[in-house]
């Protein structure tokens, strides 16, 4: 069996949400680059904080673009 450890950048409120539930929701606006679904950032290489650099550096984007307040979270699953 093949494990990957992947992270997944969001609001804070978001990320409360997904560690309660225990699930994430995919995401249901077309305006995604490829379509509706949960999006992941996973280790590649001998790197491993390139998955984090990226949910971090994709939320600060959201938070300059207004589409998450200025909290976020990085959840590691």
């Amino acid at each position: 069996m093949i494990r990957f450890k992947c992270f997944h950048g969001t609001s804070l409120e978001n990320g409360q949400s997904i560690i309660q539930e225990n699930h994430f929701r995919p995401s249901d606006t077309d305006s995604l680059r490829m379509g509706v679904g949960a999006y992941f950032f996973c280790q590649a290489g001998e790197d491993d904080t390139y998955p984090v650099r990226c949910a971090r550096e994709l939320e600060k984007y959201h938070i300059k673009q207004k589409k998450h307040p200025n909290q976020y979270a990085i959840l590691s699953c």
